[in-house]
């Protein structure tokens, strides 16, 4: 509640400061509406308290206020409001079903509105090549999520927009620009050549998976863990994948357990036995974020079922 109110404060306190600086600041004259516009609809966002709800009064602000600027041409704004809505789409994509093809979806429209800035109309290629690559590169991800191939997809997102990219621009240095700037479509179809190589070069390295991705953390807390080392061995396990101390740990916490040599290596085999899936190098760092989170959360199950049945059999349970 506070947090909310403190908010509404803040965009207030905002828009107080825009209409205070329009009498002296001459590229705010004009702007006041779309600054009200959007203070209305941040004011709205808090106020529906819904997070998905609140999200999308939020990007209708900045989507409108974009809109209601006193542009001087209407291309630039027409391009702007296009930007901004390719970013509202690709920023809401992890509220949609199909989180990957709606973001590729978002970063197509952006960089379509992108292309259709003046300034950058003799490159407009290298735009629109690129969303269209990035837009393939996250269908197809899309549909390999459920696969075993599914990293290597998510992994190819980025090399796959950048070469798209460079498509485009070798194309407006062979084709828009050669006419109108002759001296630099060697330099340019050079620039882009050479770049695409290092590209590609970078993409087969990025799908050489990484032995242990860490830094992510948990919530972990080694509350069935009453030792030190047992805490560490069992943090090291579930943040990294390495298993030789936890193996060394529960060896050492089951042999009083475990009745028989032939059961103690069963529980062991349990923890020796997990093979981690291998991330990629090169992903995205949402998409590499939920791996990692998947992957720890799937090695926490493992502890907690090995140490709880361990746990059963010292109570007398088993």
């Amino acid at each position: 509640m506070y947090e909310r109110l403190g908010r509404v404060a803040a965009y207030t306190g905002g828009l107080a400061i825009v209409y205070v600086a329009i009498e002296h600041v001459s590229i705010l004259e004009g702007a006041l509406r779309a600054f009200i516009v959007l203070w209305l609809l941040l004011v709205l966002s808090e106020m529906a308290g819904g997070h998905e709800t609140g999200s999308i009064l939020r990007w209708m602000g900045v989507i409108l206020a974009v809109a209601l600027l006193p542009w001087k041409s209407f291309r630039l704004q027409t391009a702007a409001v296009v930007a901004v809505i390719g970013a509202a789409v690709a920023g809401n994509a992890a509220r949609t079903g199909v989180e990957r093809l709606a973001r590729g979806v978002g970063v197509a429209v952006l960089l379509l509105g992108v292309s259709t800035v003046p300034a950058v109309a003799a490159v407009k290629e290298t735009f629109l090549y690129a969303g269209a690559a990035f837009l393939g590169a996250y269908t197809v991800a899309e549909y390999a999520k459920s696969r075993g191939w599914g990293p290597k997809a998510d992994a190819s997102i980025i090399p796959a927009g950048v070469l798209g990219g460079l498509a485009g621009l070798y194309l407006d240095f062979s084709v828009r620009l050669m006419s109108e700037y002759p001296s630099l479509a060697f330099y340019g179809r050079w620039l882009a050549l050479t770049g695409a190589t290092v590209v590609a070069a970078a993409w087969a390295y990025a799908l050489i998976p990484e032995e242990h991705p860490v830094g992510i953390t948990s919530g972990w807390n080694g509350s069935r863990i009453t030792s030190t080392w047992g805490e560490e061995a069992v943090r090291e396990f579930v943040l990294t994948g390495r298993k030789t101390d936890l193996v060394s740990y529960i060896a050492y916490y089951g042999r009083d357990a475990l009745p028989t040599r032939e059961e103690l290596k069963r529980v062991l085999s349990r923890i020796e036995d997990y093979s981690e899936t291998r991330i990629p190098k090169l992903m995205p760092r949402w998409l590499k974020r939920r791996y990692v989170l998947k992957e720890v959360e799937r090695r926490k199950k493992l502890v907690e079922e090995v140490l709880g049945e361990i746990d059963l059999l010292l109570k007398g349970g088993g």
